[in-house]
């Protein structure tokens, strides 16, 4: 199953905050890529409950 990402403009405004930051983008691209491609995220990248 594969799905589509639908940017939200305020989606587009924290990656824009995050690259003037100086953050890992392609850390973001890892996780976009699995979660699109129906993949599970490993535990490191999972939501801290």
């Amino acid at each position: 199953m594969s799905y589509q990402l639908q940017q939200t403009s305020q989606f587009k405004k924290d990656c824009k905050r995050m690259k003037k930051r100086g953050a890992n983008m392609k850390e973001l691209t890892d996780v976009i890529a699995l979660l699109q491609s129906g993949q599970a995220l490993p535990p490191e990248k999972r939501d801290h409950v």
